[in-house]
């Protein structure tokens, strides 16, 4: 396959144009010759380089043998219950384990937080809602969302321990759906209680919780334990390593098909 025709090319191809042109119009002032050589040169030496060596970069532009048998052990081979749960991997344990209890706790927080059972994360109301006009619907939004996602994570918890084939896509959802919603809230926020830039600036390290959940939300997609729990599927590459010699009929039974 020719290299010029693949994705990886054209893609490479359109970044190096989009860069060279933001380049030219951010330098404008300067000597734009002096700007392309210097400035742009991991543009023009990388393609340069690529039209002297062009089989160098076949592994880049995703094409050889070897990218091939790449490609082949990366592809999933779906297995049945009983030969999934041979593996070692099978189950909720390890950072599964560790997982579910990421869940739990920010859970707890706000079964305490909504229901003021200790006294440290009350909050005077009245007094806010005296000062702030439209903090008493603000407030009554926070807390039902509270409880939805209190809900959502309960219910995702569930499908994890159980091993749900739609435990994945449904924390994804439940993921993004949770930071869209925060930052509404917190859109709306900043102009109920009338936070000036350093108030805002403080209010949202709030955001930093979504640091770990997006470490979560890449274990949850790429583990090689949840991916069998719930999925019943592994790389192949995986295979030899995780499933008992004696799967030959299962796997080619199974092979590249979605478990039911």
């Amino acid at each position: 396959m020719n290299l010029m025709k693949t994705t990886r090319f054209r893609l490479f191809a359109a970044l190096s144009v989009l860069w060279m042109v933001i380049l030219m119009v951010a330098n404008r002032g300067d000597d734009i010759p002096v700007v392309f050589l210097i400035l742009g040169f991991p543009v023009w030496g990388f393609w340069v380089s690529v039209w002297i060596w062009p089989l160098k970069f076949n592994r880049i532009f995703g094409i050889g043998d070897e990218v091939e048998k790449r490609k082949e052990l990366k592809k999933w081979v779906y297995l049945d219950v009983e030969t999934a749960k041979t593996s070692e991997l099978y189950g909720v344990g390890g950072w599964a384990f560790l997982f579910l209890l990421a869940i739990a706790i920010p859970v707890a927080l706000n079964i305490v937080v909504s229901m003021d059972l200790i006294d440290y994360f009350k909050v005077d109301e009245t007094l806010l809602a005296d000062n702030y006009p439209g903090y008493q619907l603000f407030s009554l939004v926070g807390n039902v969302q509270a409880w939805i996602f209190v809900a959502l994570a309960i219910v995702a918890g569930y499908l994890l321990i159980t091993h749900n084939k739609v435990f994945q896509k449904f924390f994804i959802i439940v993921f993004f759906a949770g930071l869209i919603t925060d930052l509404i809230y917190f859109i709306w926020m900043v102009n109920v209680m009338n936070l000036n830039g350093n108030e805002i600036l403080s209010s949202a390290i709030i955001f930093k919780i979504y640091i770990g959940g997006f470490i979560w939300l890449l274990y949850v997609i790429k583990s090689k334990r949840i991916n069998l729990t719930t999925k019943k599927r592994i790389r192949r590459k995986y295979l030899d390593e995780y499933i008992p010699k004696d799967r030959e009929d299962a796997v080619k039974k199974y092979e590249n098909t979605p478990s039911s």
